[in-house]
């Protein structure tokens, strides 16, 4: 899984070279979010153990954002974004926490475009990888994790060279693993709701607005 998101990241930031593309924007911002999950551990001998409760998560992205040219009414957000998110259920005795690592692409529609501000809105799409980093239900988790939700946003023009760019959406995530939890072997089972947001600081290559 993480050599399949490094070739996307290669396409990612070096198609738009390649195609010589105008008006893109490369960039890094912030991202932070909270929502709540449902998980399921299924041995294959015995009972299955449940859980659920609320997270908040935090984490980095680099990004290329396609959305930069206002003679494209349709177009691309694309990056890979780093996040650590901290798990709370009352089920818990001891901390739990997941660490992912996910390509995360969004088709905006424009629905305003004036000379200094863009507005948008679209799907989101995400692949990625989950690492768990927590005492006993994230404990053995190394799982693919893939979602899709709608995001919104607003691009807005500091500059000829820079843009600053606000998002918030929702998105649902799920996940499905084989595990090895103490001698005994099953399926892991997880799925979240996130609310999220980003903050991000672009750097404006070729012509635009």
């Amino acid at each position: 899984m993480k050599g399949k998101l490094a070739v996307l990241v290669t396409i990612i930031f070096l198609l738009p070279i390649a195609q010589n593309a105008r008006a893109l924007c490369w960039g890094v911002g912030a991202i932070g979010g909270s929502g709540n999950f449902d998980a399921k551990a299924k041995p294959y001998f015995g009972p299955s153990l449940k859980t659920s409760g609320d997270f908040k998560s935090s984490g980095v992205l680099l990004l290329v954002d396609y959305s930069c040219d206002s003679a494209q009414p349709v177009s691309v957000r694309a990056g890979i974004a780093f996040t650590h998110a901290d798990l709370e259920s009352a089920d818990f005795t001891k901390s739990e926490s997941l660490e992912t690592i996910s390509f995360d692409a969004a088709i905006p529609f424009t629905l305003y475009d004036g000379s200094t501000l863009r507005f948008w809105l679209g799907p989101q799409f995400r692949m990625g990888h989950v690492a768990g980093t927590g005492s006993f239900w994230t404990r053995d988790v190394a799982a693919t994790t893939v979602g899709l939700g709608v995001e919104s946003g607003m691009n807005i023009h500091l500059g000829k060279s820079v843009d600053l760019c606000v998002t918030a959406g929702v998105r649902g995530d799920m996940f499905n693993q084989a595990y090895m939890m103490y001698s005994s072997r099953g399926a892991l089972e997880g799925s979240s709701t996130t609310a999220f947001a980003t903050l991000n600081l672009l750097y404006r290559a070729g012509d635009g607005n």
